[in-house]
């Protein structure tokens, strides 16, 4: 039951992506949305709303940039752009390997 969910979650087919670090995360700057990246970045990829200008946004190392809203939610999912899927590092050391596979059926592990 427990693989169906994660299916559910991941789409069937996909690669598990680890969440990005938090390091990683609160590395991201916060910039203000001025008159450039209006015309450049009309609208976030993930919510599809346009960027208003004086607004705070979140800039990835790949420069695209999203609402903060938008963005955290999606890197605590996964470690990649939503548009062009450049990937944060992830917290992988410390993660036991059934919580990788989104099950805990196993209970054995090799620590």
């Amino acid at each position: 039951l427990d693989q169906l969910a994660q299916i559910e979650i991941n789409g069937i087919g996909r690669v598990e992506q680890p969440p990005a670090s938090k390091a990683a995360i609160e590395s991201m700057p916060t910039i203000e949305i001025v008159e450039a990246h209006v015309d450049s970045e009309s609208h976030c990829a993930v919510c599809k709303e346009a960027f208003e200008l004086g607004a705070e946004a979140r800039e990835m190392p790949c420069k695209h940039i999203y609402h903060p809203d938008c963005i955290l939610p999606w890197l605590s999912l996964r470690n990649s752009c939503p548009v062009c899927r450049h990937e944060l590092p992830s917290d992988t050391r410390g993660v036991s390997p059934e919580a990788n596979r989104g099950h805990h059926l196993v209970d054995n592990e090799d620590e």
